[in-house]
């Protein structure tokens, strides 16, 4: 990382358990009160601070901060960060209109790397209405873990028992019919 970010040692330590024990095993960065990060960006690392630390209450992180902070929280085990971008991801899910399938395979493969488990339960629902085609052939599906993959299985199977179980037994009317057929490939379609 260049530049240098002075921080608060007790604040840092009681955030992360990677950092406590940094600052206070028999390791360089104790002796030298100085942790060095070469692989970090300086910026992602000064967001990380702010949603991790005390004093930033009330800063609203946005999605783009989210994702940039997530790994470095992950790594060094920020359980309290990770919750906040766990939830920001899953409001930024809720609330985008028309979640492109593109889109919704990164915020799986994101909560399953990193463990945010409110987001990746978030996607599980919403994956079923996708269409298959578009969803199994897009070359992102492959890397989703088959647990996962399992989970929106059952849940598609459960959404088409449901809708099927809602067709009446008896003759229906074409009218009744259409619109039916119309119910299901909306709801299949998001």
């Amino acid at each position: 990382m260049e530049g240098t970010l002075h921080v608060n040692k007790e604040q840092l330590m009681a955030a992360s358990p990677v950092f406590h024990k940094m600052l206070t095993a028999n390791f360089k960065e104790k002796k030298d009160q100085v942790i060095n990060l070469p692989d970090k960006s300086a910026i992602a690392f000064a967001h990380f601070l702010r949603h991790t630390l005390p004093g930033f209450d009330g800063m609203e992180m946005t999605e783009t901060v989210a994702h940039l902070i997530v790994p470095i929280a992950h790594e060094y085990q920020c359980t309290e960060t990770l919750s906040k971008v766990d939830l920001k991801l899953v409001n930024c899910c809720n609330t985008t209109i028309r979640l492109k399938t593109e889109q919704l395979l990164e915020y799986i493969l994101e909560a399953e790397l990193y463990d945010l488990t409110n987001l990746l339960n978030n996607c599980i629902e919403k994956a079923p209405r996708r269409k298959f085609t578009a969803f199994v052939e897009n070359p992102q599906f492959q890397k989703i873990s088959p647990g996962t993959k399992d989970k929106i299985c059952l849940m598609r199977w459960k959404n088409v028992d449901r809708i099927i179980n809602e067709i009446p037994v008896y003759t229906i009317s074409q009218e009744k019919f259409t619109a039916m057929r119309n119910k299901f490939t909306d709801y299949m379609e998001g």
